[in-house]
């Protein structure tokens, strides 16, 4: 019988990827402590190849029972669930379907935020690889809202009696699988560590200004082809922060500081710490380059986008052909 269900929920930019990859090779070793992790064999291979994955439920197309039915029967004391689309979903619809199906489980949900400016600028470069805007940095910064987010979390968490567990990522990022292991109450070691030493890394500079140009002449979904190979097949490539003028910067902090203030009321406790201007203040243009393996992957992709679109040209110019011999 299921007496408590996990909720790891993100937010987004905070090692939620790597934290994934560790528990697809950790599943025997947390069904060991009776924690169940279900995963489809096509997640796995995924995760424990190094590559991103949703974790293990999808809020937005899958209900919780077709995770549960990945368990085959095995119904462990614990459930574990992760996704990053929980911090959107899980009062939407997610936390009613999960009692529902285990009306007697408590639930503790484990979140990890992010320093503001590191979060927006992480957030920015998976915005560009995704294909999702070609727009700047500066742009980003005026919209990015994430701590009111948080905020509107923390309240439904409160308003739906959740055990809610929160780090900030910031300042614990080189010890993300022992914090992970406490909540989970496993010792620490129970999490292997992941076989990819960076899952999912950011964008260089060189790599922006390419997946902006990309998409604004091949559109989105061929930009986010080219953006996930530079990522995917180069994962030790050095990324940089994205940069901006100082004023807009400080302008951006200064926005932060009510939103940040509200969630440090709502937990009792500063969490969100003080961030260094430097790493991203823009004194000069960047320097753009590429390696010779990132040069390698832009031509291999890019000459097999052509091929694609080439072959698509020529099956609409056959079947119009067809049309006009009947």
């Amino acid at each position: 019988m299921t007496e408590r269900i996990y909720l790891h929920v993100g937010h987004g930019k905070t090692g939620s990827s790597y934290l994934q990859s560790c528990l697809a090779l950790s599943i025997k070793n947390l069904r060991a402590y009776g924690i169940m992790y279900p995963l489809s064999s096509r997640d796995l291979e995924r995760a424990t190849s190094g590559l991103v994955t949703s974790g293990n439920i999808y809020p937005d197309a899958q209900s919780v029972e077709g995770v549960v039915e990945l368990l085959d029967g095995d119904d462990g004391k614990s459930l574990l669930l992760s996704s990053e689309a929980l911090f959107r979903t899980l009062f939407r619809n997610v936390l009613t379907e999960i009692r529902g199906s285990y009306p007697r489980a408590e639930i503790s949900v484990l979140l990890f935020l992010r320093n503001p400016l590191s979060n927006a600028a992480s957030s920015f470069q998976e915005f560009v690889k995704q294909g999702k805007t070609d727009k700047g940095f500066s742009s980003f910064l005026e919209k990015f809202q994430k701590p009111l987010e948080v905020a509107n979390f923390l309240e439904a968490c409160r308003l739906h009696a959740v055990n809610l567990t929160v780090y900030n990522f910031s300042a614990h990022k080189d010890r993300l699988r022992t914090i992970f292991c406490d909540w989970l109450r496993v010792p620490d070691g129970t999490l292997e560590e992941s076989k990819i030493s960076r899952v999912n890394r950011s964008l260089t500079p060189a790599e922006i200004v390419l997946m902006q140009h990309m998409r604004s002449t091949l559109g989105p979904k061929n930009a986010a082809v080219l953006g996930k190979a530079l990522c995917q097949r180069a994962p030790n490539v050095r990324s940089e922060p994205p940069t901006a003028p100082r004023a807009e910067l400080e302008t951006f902090l200064a926005r932060m500081v009510p939103q940040t203030e509200r969630v440090h009321q709502l937990l009792g406790k500063s969490i969100y710490t003080a961030e260094e201007l430097t790493p991203y203040l823009r004194e000069t243009e960047p320097l753009l380059s590429f390696t010779e393996e990132q040069i390698k992957i832009i031509a291999q992709v890019t000459s097999s986008l052509l091929r694609s679109a080439q072959a698509a040209r020529m099956q609409l110019a056959r079947e119009a052909e067809d049309g006009h011999a009947t």
